[in-house]
């Protein structure tokens, strides 16, 4: 692994009760403390992509938010802005002396009724919307943040922008599934990977459900309950409501991977190879190892979105670290961002 000069993450220790893949899974979303100040003080703002769809966020603000970095949060599949991971991220963030906006997809959150239509992994054009309304409101200097399907679309994104990327300074991709057929295709391998499945099913019924009753025309659900796979899904609802055809033309338009030669940003991927619905061989392609940008933080264990270490942290990061230090790769992407932060000062 090479890192850019002054970043130098430790390595992860996995917590000694938590070593299984599933384990890490597991905890990753759980045993958290709550909120607190972030929730306290968190603001409601509205972005608007287009004529049909507004997008919420949820901002934290500091006194200096135009001249200091804003870290700029992407959920996961089902997830939202008040996703734990996303509190955590924004918790460090503030810690340090960054903004934090965590944004809410289509369809996901506060932006549910906001949007007509709903997400899914290759919607980058919403994020670049939101980049484009920040850098026109003084926020210079942003670094995205994306967690599994987030981190998917900020790949996507930074590989669309190019060497065009504007006021993103860079991004983090936790566990993201840059090959979605393959991914698609490990949650159906094994039973435990069918449980996260129709965990994720569940959630993705609701929301079309949902959808229908406001707009029945678009949306409509035929067959929705005879559907039992993420691949299903996607070849019946995802690909043809998202204008790809089916799933094959989703996962071949929107799998990041097919990006990464055209990201001029640095961008760091924090991926395990335990992880057992985001296969690591696409990790090891040459689209990662040739693009000198992009930094390939890998670790043994730590399993989807989880690595939850031993003991806390604080390496890399001033004082303020404290109750969620256990949750290493959120520690990652505020160290990397300030990384990135200190980098362009020492530019200018």
């Amino acid at each position: 692994m090479t890192f850019p000069n002054g970043f130098a993450p430790p390595p992860f220790v996995p917590h000694p009760f938590l070593r299984h893949s599933h384990a890490q899974t597991i905890a990753g979303g759980l045993g958290r403390p709550k909120p607190g100040a972030v929730a306290r003080t968190e603001e409601l703002t509205k972005f608007r992509i287009d004529d049909e769809v507004s997008l919420s966020a949820l901002c934290n603000w500091q006194p200096e938010r135009k001249t200091r970095t804003t870290v700029l949060s992407i959920h996961g599949l089902t997830g939202d802005a008040r996703s734990s991971y996303m509190y955590g991220v924004a918790e460090k963030t503030l810690a340090v002396g960054m903004s934090s906006v965590r944004l809410n997809l289509r369809g996901c959150g506060d932006s549910e009724e906001a949007s007509p239509t709903i997400y899914n992994s290759g919607v980058s054009d919403d994020v670049r919307a939101v980049l484009r309304e920040l850098g026109g409101s003084g926020f210079e200097r942003v670094v995205i943040v994306g967690f599994s399907m987030g981190g998917n679309i900020a790949l996507k994104l930074a590989g669309e922008l190019g060497a065009g990327a504007g006021n993103l300074l860079g991004l983090t991709a936790i566990s993201p599934p840059i090959d979605l057929a393959r991914c698609s295709d490990a949650l159906d391998a094994t039973a435990i990977n069918r449980f996260y499945q129709r965990t994720f099913m569940r959630d993705l019924r609701r929301k079309l459900r949902h959808k229908h009753v406001h707009h029945p025309e678009r949306f409509p659900i035929d067959g929705l309950d005879e559907v039992r796979s993420l691949r299903e899904f996607d070849d019946r609802f995802t690909g043809p409501l998202g204008g790809y055809g089916d799933a094959a033309g989703y996962y071949e338009q929107c799998s990041a991977a097919r990006f990464l030669s055209r990201v001029a940003v640095p961008a760091l991927i924090v991926q395990a190879r335990d992880d057992s619905f985001i296969p690591f061989e696409p990790f090891e392609d040459e689209a990662v190892s040739a693009n000198a940008g992009i930094h390939l933080l890998a670790t043994d264990r730590g399993g989807h979105n989880g690595f939850v270490a031993t003991r806390p942290d604080r390496s890399g990061v001033p004082s303020g670290w404290h109750e969620r230090g256990r949750f290493w790769a959120e520690n990652r992407a505020v160290q990397f961002a300030l990384h990135l932060e200190r980098a362009e000062a020492r530019v200018l």
